[in-house]
């Protein structure tokens, strides 16, 4: 992917946090960008409610799998 891309993903990103999770795929239908790019954006956005999850464990309960 080349920077054009990046920083389009880095754009539509940024707009997609503001949107409640429920309506960020109608949020990102509105968009006018590639199924590459959408995919890592999508990509990211799960990225970001995975950490968020792992977030609210706490120390001791996420160490038990170590």
């Amino acid at each position: 992917m080349d920077a054009s891309n990046w920083a389009k993903i880095k754009e539509i990103l940024d707009l997609a946090f503001d949107v409640d999770r429920d309506a960020r795929g109608a949020f990102l239908d509105t968009q006018v960008i590639s199924a590459e790019i959408r995919a890592e954006i999508e990509s990211l956005l799960a990225n970001e409610d995975e950490a968020e999850g792992m977030m609210e464990v706490s120390a001791v309960a996420f160490s038990r799998d170590f």
